[in-house]
């Protein structure tokens, strides 16, 4: 149905009905000249100037949103202007007086047909085209060739659908080409809504430099064009903002001026790109995909991207001095190549893949940093990475700084190429798979951790913190800091976990830094450390080590600063240990296991002839490490907090030797430059000896038993302390305790023996020294028994200054008694009788007299040295050392620094300091050297000699014990 009139139409409060009973609803046709649509709340507001088969006069007419309502509940309706009578031919929707609403409220589709002989205009106030029940509506939208649409400024135009199935769709009609919509006020596409750029001919978008286009549409295509070129243009030059998941299906370009905003957790495809200049903002969750080619130019050219959300690069995209601060730059279709130029990163970025991440080499600046290859595209970007293939790789030339650095593939790899570098405060690179991870750049990352069922490797170019590496099935670890680091390598030890080997070289030192006894390394196979040097007073290396066969710590020779601490954890390897130190300052090697070792001989311990060694067990230790190069100018000390039993020969006049233990069993040759010894007991077998070139100090909590072995020193003097019963010899053997053996000149040791409980001699036992011999018995029954009696036994003696010539003393002095305790041959008596046991001097046919080799001194005082000074009788256990300390040095120091027999002044039972048990003197101290030039002077006059002799006996008491 039409209705027209050149002079004059009114349809005022019409209603027509176009339905027909049998067939197609009409259409109700409108044909004035210039038309303003306004809103009305009733009927009657329409006006149509001019008369009856009149133009109209130029005169603009009007029609409101009520009148088109009413019509549109059973009618399509079409508009059309002219230009006759002096018009423009212009349709214009005024909401300035109230907001105008066309809406189909009816369950049938309707079509509003705006034709306009010029352009169809939006000006002041909302106006908006709506669904309210089932049907949807169609605006087409057919101004003049070459003319517009035009929302403008200060104006609203609003397309909002109902439903899926009350779609309001928005479209250019006819073939008229050069069509366009211009928006300079606000654009909304709301609910089901669409804006189609091409029904027979393309139609362009230009939103405006103050143009807002909103989209909040949920049709999935919220702007079209047909859908094979999808040549349609958009051009924005003001504000997108995108808020609900949907597609492009035009090509998009933004001028300089332009933003495109997209909201939290909302998707574009930008299916047809063309060039970008301006401001792309994607919000937290949000994701801006590329993700079709249809002849766009793709790209970003002096745009600066913001995140935090998603750039999805689905289709190859080019980018010209443009930034991305922060967000996550991805590719779900395949692999990504970050560009090296052309686009800057700053703040936090993530790289994704569902294939390969590649970086191209230049310089990058982060905040902070993640890459994820080998993505399933959907996935949290946080949580593991399902194992799919995708390596990340770095190639040289690479340069990248952030604050943290995360980087995880599916099954692929992680690959850094030498010649680049990854600055970082932490660094965590992990595949889940069994490719390779590594980094052999000269990188400055503070804490690092790594994983892989495949190899690991990393290299750094400063000290840094190896939190985790962990490689469980892979050929395995190998962790390196680059010689000539200008800013120190050390590597502080976390965990490495390795199936097979692993491997840590430093160009500093290697320290724990996870706790002594909390394992650094563990491997399947072999445990390699290489230090090139740590920091005077300090270690070199220092790790507590789980390996399957063999351990192997090296401190590299040209080193300045060395010290190398290894705790073996579980137990010990199948294979050797190999533990050298080769450094010019400050060797040693303290090593230390929780449990019982009966195989020692596979450790080699080589600290030079300079460094000490500490070879410490928890347990038992049955045997000794071998010691491939004598440490002359060291010491060595083997400690165990069980039993520590030397059943073979072991040790050299060339070194110092200390010896720890619960209970000490010796049944072979034990040399020693010097000893000392410490433990709870001391077992001698028949075969077993403790020789010392030089001094011999020892302590013993409880008993010692020599049956058939023997104590001795060279040129030095012997001290021993026992808590308990001191026995040698017995119904087998005999055995002996010797200060100075074999010395007939130059050397004057003596033989400074205490004992808390008794003193027994059997069976050809005897007690010598080149000097004096003092005895300090500390019980109140404490005896000193010379043969027991026993039928068949061989004398049994004490003997001073064997082999000089010079008679001088033995000082027998009982602290607890005040009379008798001497049993010679079975008979409490004190008198010698040659061929018999007892005292002598200078040889077994001069008996010792009182006054004349012998004195006995009783004080009525009971000292249990073992009560007094508890910490002189107890072993010290095998304890771990501080990372930063060498293996600590062995010295026995009674309470006040005094020692046995040192009276109230005295001096270190290890002698001065820096020494190990005695001078270097070899004992020959400034009063032996005195004692000589008194018996050179006058041999039978004693006063002098009696008076140091006298002396002595208060020297040789326990003052520290009073």
């Amino acid at each position: 149905m039409e209705t027209s009139g050149k002079r004059y139409l009114d349809v005022a409060g019409i209603k027509v009905n176009t339905a027909a009973a049998n067939g197609s609803v009409g259409s109700w046709l409108l044909d004035p000249t210039d038309i303003t649509i306004v809103h009305s709340a009733s009927s009657g507001s329409a006006t149509f100037p001019g008369t009856i088969f009149d133009n109209g006069g130029g005169t603009t007419a009007t029609l409101n949103d009520y009148d088109i309502n009413a019509n549109l509940a059973s009618n399509d309706i079409t508009i059309t202007t002219s230009s006759y009578g002096g018009g423009t031919g212009d349709i214009k929707f005024d909401a300035s007086g109230g907001s105008i609403a066309i809406t189909n409220a009816s369950a049938i589709a309707r079509t509003l047909t705006l034709t306009a002989d010029n352009d169809i205009k939006f000006v002041g106030g909302t106006t908006t085209f709506n669904t309210t029940a089932a049907g949807s509506l169609g605006i087409n939208f057919n101004p003049a060739a070459n003319r517009k649409v035009e929302v403008q400024s200060g104006a609203t135009l609003t397309f909002s659908g109902a439903s899926a199935g009350a779609v309001v769709a928005a479209y250019m009609g006819g073939a008229a080409t050069g069509r366009s919509w211009e928006n300079y006020g606000t654009l909304n596409l709301n609910g089901e809504s669409y804006l189609d750029l091409y029904s027979s001919a393309y139609s362009t978008l230009n939103n405006k430099s103050s143009g807002v286009l909103n989209i909040n549409s949920t049709h999935g295509w919220p702007i079209q064009s047909e859908n094979t070129g999808q040549a349609g243009q958009i051009y924005n030059d003001g504000v997108v903002n995108f808020a609900d998941s949907s597609a492009f299906e035009a090509q998009y370009n933004q001028s300089a001026t332009g933003t495109l905003n997209i909201a939290a957790n909302t998707l574009l495809s930008m299916q047809n790109a063309g060039t970008l200049y301006g401001g792309v903002n994607i919000g937290a969750g949000g994701t801006l995909l590329l993700s079709e080619v249809h002849g766009g130019a793709r790209t970003f050219y002096d745009a600066s991207i913001a995140g935090p959300g998603t750039l999805n690069l689905g289709v190859a995209t080019t980018f010209v001095n443009s930034t991305m601060s922060g967000g996550i730059l991805a590719n779900t279709a395949g692999g990504l190549g970050v560009p090296g130029s052309g686009l800057a990163f700053s703040g936090n970025m993530t790289f994704a893949s569902t294939s390969t991440v590649t970086f191209v080499a230049g310089t990058y600046n982060f905040g902070t940093l993640r890459v994820v290859a080998g993505w399933d595209g959907s996935s949290s970007l946080t949580a593991p990475v399902t194992p799919n293939a995708g390596n990340i790789s770095i190639p040289a030339g690479v340069f990248m700084s952030a604050s943290d650095v995360s980087m995880r593939t599916g099954s692929g790899g992680i690959s850094q190429a030498s010649g680049g570098a990854i600055t970082a405060n932490s660094l965590v690179a992990t595949s889940y798979g069994s490719g390779t991870v590594g980094f052999s750049g000269n990188n400055k990352v503070d804490y690092v951790t790594l994983y892989s069922t495949g190899d690991l490797n990393y290299n750094s170019y400063k000290s840094f913190h190896l939190v985790k590496a962990t490689a469980s099935t892979g050929p395995g670890v190998v962790i390196t800091t680059s010689s000539g680091s200008p800013y120190g390598g050390n590597v502080y030890l976390g965990e490495i976990s390795s199936g097979t080997a692993a491997s840590v070289s430093a160009y500093g030192g290697i320290y724990d830094d996870n706790g002594s006894g909390v394992v650094n390394i563990t491997a399947g196979t072999s445990a390699s450390l290489t230090s090139f040097g740590g920091t005077a007073g300090a270690l070199a290396i220092s790790s507590d080590v789980k390996a399957a066969s063999a351990t192997n710590a090296t401190v590299a020779a040209g080193s300045n600063y060395g010290g190398i601490r290894i705790w073996a954890i579980d137990n010990m390897p199948g294979g050797n240990m190999n533990l050298t130190d080769s450094a010019s300052y400050q060797p040693s090697i303290g090593f230390y296991h929780s449990g019982s070792i009966a195989n020692p001989g596979i450790v080699n311990l080589n600290a030079g002839a300079n460094g000490d060694m500490l070879f410490a067990v928890g347990g038992d230790l049955t045997g000794a490490p071998n010691i491939t190069v004598a440490p002359v100018n060291g010491k060595l000390i083997l400690a165990a907090g069980g039993t520590l039993s030397l059943p073979a020969a072991f040790g050299s006049s060339t070194y110092k030797l200390g010896l720890l233990g619960n209970s000490v069993v010796i049944n072979g040759a034990v040399q020693g430059k010097e000893i000392a010894l410490g433990a709870g007991s001391l077992t001698i077998g028949s075969g077993g000896s403790l020789a010392a070139a030089g001094t011999f100090v020892g302590v013993v909590a409880n008993d010692v038993t020599i049956n058939g072995g023997y104590i001795k020193t060279t040129t030095g003097d012997l001290e021993l302390m026992v808590g308990g019963n001191l026995n040698i010899g017995n119904a087998s053997y005999g055995g002996y305790i010797w200060a100075g053996y074999n010395q007939s000149v130059a050397y004057f040791p003596d033989a400074s023996i205490l004992v808390g409980g008794n003193l027994k001699l059997n069976n050809g036992a005897h007690i010598n020294a080149a000097n004096d011999v003092y005895l300090d018995l500390m019980g109140s029954a404490s005896t000193l028994v010379l043969n027991d009696g026993t039928v068949g036994y061989s004398p049994s003696y004490i003997l001073s200054d064997i082999g000089t010539g010079i008679p001088a003393t033995t000082h027998l002095a009982f602290a607890g008694r005040s009379s008798g305790g001497v049993m010679i041959d079975g008979k409490e008596t004190t008198t010698t009788v040659v061929g018999g046991s007892g005292f002598f001097a200078v040889n077994t046919s001069t008996p010792a007299v009182a006054g004349a080799g012998l004195q006995i001194a009783y004080s009525g005082t009971t000292l249990d040295i073992c009560v007094l000074s508890p910490s002189l009788c107890k072993p010290p256990p095998p304890t771990d050392t501080p990372i930063d300390k060498p293996p600590p040095s062995f010295e026995i120091t009674g309470p006040g620094g005094t020692q046995p027999g040192s009276g109230t002044g005295g001096t270190t039972a290890g002698g001065t300091e820096g020494s190990f048990g005695g001078d270097d003197s070899g004992g020959n101290g400034d009063k032996k050297d005195d004692k000589k030039d008194d018996k050179d002077k006058d041999k039978k006059a004693d006063n002098g000699k009696d008076g140091k002799k006298d002396d002595k006996p208060g020297q040789k008491k326990v003052a520290q014990c009073s």
